[in-house]
């Protein structure tokens, strides 16, 4: 039985025999939604940030950002700054406070 967690921002359904085709090649996300066999719960940004997550979108070309300077391809790009193991990555995130609470644990389906 499906549930999802409470107040989720996107539920996905579908089935063993959908996974199956789309990890073959033979059909998309957008082809099992169009043939009713993925339903999707939640705001279309969601669905775009989840498709975002797993890779499916790696094709499609990103919206321009309205700031963004172009880049030169002739030029190379400044070398990022190496990290401090010894500090997380994201110091102020909440869940990089002392006391934060641990994440809830994901629940599988097989339906």
């Amino acid at each position: 039985m499906f549930s999802a967690a409470p107040d989720a921002e996107l539920s996905v359904r579908t089935s063993a025999a959908f996974l199956d085709r789309w990890t073959a090649g033979d059909l998309g996300w957008d082809d099992g939604r169009a043939r009713g066999e993925v339903t999707v719960d939640g705001a279309e940004t969601s669905w775009l940030r989840w498709l975002a997550a797993t890779g499916y979108l790696l094709r499609i070309e990103p919206a321009p950002v309205e700031d963004a300077e172009p880049m030169d391809p002739a030029e190379p790009a400044e070398p990022a700054e190496p990290m401090d193991p010894a500090e997380p990555a994201e110091p102020d995130s909440p869940q990089n406070q002392p006391g934060a609470a641990e994440p809830e644990p994901l629940e599988m389906s097989d339906a």
